[in-house]
């Protein structure tokens, strides 16, 4: 049943997608946020997951992962055997039933999936993502309802960059009440100040959005000389290579992969971008403080020379942070570096100058500047040549076997997450609680434990 579902919805959205306006109409009205948002997913290629005829809240939640994207039970986009009991929730009433729902995933990292349900605990609902086009599902799970409604969390699975079915099987007599995706501290595509459906579009909002949906603020100016560490300072079980040849040391993952973790000391909080020199080898997963990832892709080239990859861009408060990467067979980090970036409103019209558009003059955009920026969005995914490639796994048990230095036990209630500014996507660490009833709060990490690490500043080689 659950295939066959998700191959309406999929026929469903394609079509929805043929529908979305070409924003190319000569209107003298300004762009709003709300045109804007939708445009930005077209030009990601994820207008079709956004109906038309939902609210722009939807668009905004979609670029910004504030907070978790909780769907009521009633607003699925496709369903069977389910009747709509007028309050939010569904039952499959006269048989197992199915509804379905479309995600649009803008930034990839490991989404937490629950339910809000009721029924018999010795019939459980099953769940499933699955990426449009697909047939294999990127997670599978089964979900042991209460006989009162109340969360029950599904499980966690990655999700790369792009559009899904979330599907949701009912057993005869459950009733759904939410569903809900929660990623952990995501870097959100929004201008400053966030989102406001009626507030017309700055030519400075669009470049700051592009930027970030581009994952680009790497090429921000730098605000201060980068802070770098060698191998040396990482903590791992597996052991440094020395070349003597070149005098360099290394981390070096061998068939079985590799895991590590170091420690750094900041002291100037803002936006950074973390960098490392070494070759992806079979895939590279960065964790920064237990909480935001990023995946560097396998490469085909057994014999690609080291070079500088970005990892990812943050916003870090000053204190302790600390770095966990997971390296795949033949996965090398020779330094990492860690650069503060300029990030004001003219830097972001600057640098997106630089890398081959103008915004336009201070205001207002036009809406014909709007749509040549939704197109050279799309234009310039396909030359960065966007790809996914899943998650890297941890080598199994290594963490537990190296005695490595370990995050804090995680502590209840809401609070920000240590080095990470600003707030984090609902029901995920560090982030406030959903605006869906009856959420109980999320266990944070807390700072870990001081380390003999230490960093010092000095000019990139």
């Amino acid at each position: 049943m659950l295939g066959k579902l998700k191959t309406v919805l999929l026929l469903s959205v394609v079509g929805t997608a043929v529908l979305v306006p070409l924003f190319g109409d000569p209107r003298p009205s300004p762009v709003t946020h709300a045109e804007w948002a939708r445009m930005l997913l077209r030009g990601l290629a994820l207008d079709g997951v956004v109906e038309q005829t939902a609210s722009a809240s939807q668009a905004f939640s979609t670029l910004s992962w504030k907070n978790s994207l909780a769907y009521r039970a009633d607003r699925y986009l496709h369903g069977e055997g389910v009747v709509a009991l007028g309050d939010g929730r569904v039952e499959a009433r006269g048989g197992p039933g199915e509804v379905s729902y479309p995600v649009a995933v803008v930034r990839g990292g490991d989404y937490r999936v629950r339910l809000r349900l009721a029924g018999n605990p010795e019939t459980p609902a099953a769940a499933e993502i699955t990426p449009f086009g697909k047939s294999e599902a990127s997670g599978q799970f089964l979900v042991e309802p209460g006989a009162e409604s109340g969360w029950v969390g599904a499980g966690s699975l990655h999700l790369d960059p792009g559009a899904y079915t979330a599907s949701v099987a009912l057993p005869p007599g459950t009733v759904l009440d939410h569903l809900e995706l929660a990623p952990p501290c995501l870097r959100p595509v929004e201008p400053f100040g966030g989102w406001r459906a009626t507030a017309v579009t700055q030519s400075a909002d669009v470049a700051v959005t592009l930027l970030r949906a581009l994952d680009l603020e790497s090429e921000l100016p730098p605000a201060a000389t980068p802070l770098e560490l060698s191998a040396e300072a990482f903590q791992t079980k597996g052991p440094l290579v020395l070349e003597a040849a070149m005098g360099r040391v290394k981390l070096s993952a061998g068939p079985e992969g590799l895991q590590a973790v170091v420690f750094v000391e900041i002291e100037d909080p803002g936006l950074y971008t973390l960098s490392i020199f070494g070759v992806s080898g079979a895939g590279q997963r960065w964790l920064a403080d237990e909480c935001q990832k990023a995946v560097l892709c396998p490469i085909s080239d057994p014999l690609a020379p080291p070079d500088w990859r970005v990892v990812m861009n943050a916003e870090f408060t000053s204190g302790r942070h600390f770095f966990t990467v997971n390296l795949g067979r033949g996965a090398t980090v020779e330094r990492l570096r860690l650069e503060r970036k300029k990030d004001g409103l003219a830097d972001y019209v600057a640098t997106l100058r630089r890398l081959g558009f103008e915004v336009g003059a201070e205001g207002p955009v036009a809406r014909s500047r709007a749509v040549d920026a939704m197109r050279f969005l799309t234009e310039k995914r396909r030359e960065l040549k966007w790809s996914a490639c899943g998650d890297v796994e941890p080598p199994a048990t290594m963490m537990a076997e190296a005695g490595l230095a370990q995050p804090a036990p995680p502590v209840a209630g809401p609070a920000p997450v240590p080095g990470f500014a600003g707030q984090n996507p609902a029901g995920g660490p560090g982030g406030d609680p959903p605006t869906v009833p009856g959420t109980p709060p999320t266990p944070v990490p807390t700072t870990p434990p001081g380390s003999p690490t230490t960093l010092t500043a000095r000019p990139p080689s």
